[in-house]
């Protein structure tokens, strides 16, 4: 009897451990982890983590990008869905950073998709999108978007080979279609966090996008390392997860104080910095905006900089962080360009009342887009002294008689193809339409 007992228990015990085998051999052949650096010009800026999962019906591949020195993209989280045959089923990607989303969903069904794209108050359209099939999304700067393609590719019989596929060039516009040429050309040997790796180079081609190379690894396939020498961008893997950090670069200086200020601007406070040099009597001021997304007042350093030479130079300085972001109350997600001007506007009675300014001396300097807000708000008023465009873009909106205008000179510049000219023009319709039919 005793020894029946046994039997039992060690039947129990090797059946628990088969069990727990089991998951683990499924785990590792249906999900696998890979981890990936971004570097540019030298500098290592971000991280990428993906996983791949292999379901009964599906392939599944995830993507989380962390960009620590980019206010506006601090995350990105990417998602793709592919049936068994690399057919798109769904691709979401959300990105995320300094109280501003965009959000970007694509849903394909019997080869023809829906896009939809949002970001602050605006959103795009477009359905009815012909897929050729198989089509990969892909976008040169995420590696998730290369492991497909690479599945794909032919390794035994190598030279070069094309592949359709849709990219996410902005939030402004809907996914274009390109094709996407790999060549292979040679092996070599690479070094990865210390692994010397036998890696297969291949060169990769897109229309009006300049060459870049890729490393596939020999004895799995794998994406080894992405680098296209022209932007300095390279994308190296890592066996290991790695942590980047960005830490606010703060100027000290004797010649001037900064002090945080909170201001209103009708329902919602604005946070931001008066700096003021330590010289008695009043002074010039500036009053510091950058772009029409949400951006902390440092602005990428720029503002930060810009403060602290002015006010050595005897200026005082107000930079705020916008709705939603940084300090600020409020949800950029439903500003309107209206609030906007409403919160410069109110930024500039805030600044003028300070005791230390000459309120008939203030300038406003604004940097890329928010050139035609200064303008704006400048126009006919006495109390702005003068206005200083840096890097200034003049950005029009789709509105009816300027489109036509705007797409000669967007496809101009970015030798659109026929056929992408003619996605945008039905997505500017398309969502228009399900504007004024909501």
């Amino acid at each position: 009897m005793r020894n029946i007992y046994i039997s039992v228990i060690l039947f129990f015990l090797v059946s628990i451990l088969l069990f727990i085998g089991s998951f683990i051999y499924i785990d590792r052949t249906g999900h696998k982890t890979y981890y990936y650096t971004i570097n540019l010009e030298g500098h290592d800026i971000g991280t990428i983590k993906i996983d791949r999962f292999d379901t009964e019906d599906k392939m599944i591949y995830r993507s989380n990008t962390k960009i620590p020195f980019s206010p506006a993209n601090t995350e990105v989280k990417t998602q793709l869905y592919l049936d068994k045959k690399y057919n798109i089923d769904e691709y979401s990607s959300e990105r995320y950073g300094n109280g501003m989303a965009e959000y970007t969903y694509l849903e394909n069904d019997k080869d023809k998709a829906s896009f939809v794209s949002t970001f602050d108050s605006k959103f795009l359209y477009l359905e009815n999108i012909p897929i050729k099939q198989p089509t990969f999304i892909f976008n040169e700067d995420s590696p998730m978007t290369f492991m497909p393609i690479l599945e794909n590719y032919n390794f035994e019989k190598g030279r070069s080979q094309g592949f359709y596929s849709l990219t996410f060039f902005s939030i402004n516009m809907p996914p274009i279609k390109r094709f996407v040429t790999l060549t292979s050309i040679k092996d070599e040997y690479l070094k990865i966090d210390r692994r010397k790796i036998k890696a297969e180079n291949l060169i990769l081609k897109i229309r009006n996008y300049p060459q870049g190379s890729i490393w596939v690894a020999k004895y799995d396939r794998s994406l080894l390392k992405i680098e296209v020498p022209k932007i300095g961008l390279k994308i190296t893997r890592s066996f290991f997860p790695k942590t980047i950090e960005a830490n606010d670069y703060s100027f000290n200086s004797s010649e001037y104080k900064s002090r945080p200020v909170i201001f209103e601007s009708k329902d919602i406070k604005l946070a931001g910095i008066l700096s003021v040099p330590n010289s008695e009597g009043i002074h010039p001021a500036a009053l510091l905006i950058g772009g029409i997304e949400p951006q902390d007042m440092n602005y990428y350093g720029l503002f930060s900089s810009l403060t602290d030479s002015l006010s050595k130079n005897g200026f005082c300085v107000l930079r705020f962080d916008k709705r939603g972001a940084g300090k600020s109350g409020g949800s950029n997600t439903a500003t309107s360009a209206a609030q906007s001007l409403e919160d410069i506007q109110r930024a500039l009675d805030y600044l003028a009342a300070q005791k230390e300014v000459d309120s008939q001396n203030i300038y406003i300097i604004a940097h890329d887009r928010a050139a035609t807000q200064a303008l704006e708000i400048s126009s006919g008023k006495s109390l702005i002294k003068g206005v200083i465009l840096m890097a200034p873009v003049i950005y029009p909106e789709f509105d009816g008689s300027k489109d036509a205008a705007w797409l000669k000179n967007a496809s101009s510049k970015g030798k659109w193809s026929d056929e992408c000219i003619g996605m945008v023009t039905r997505s500017i319709d398309q969502t228009r339409k399900k504007v004024e039919d909501t």
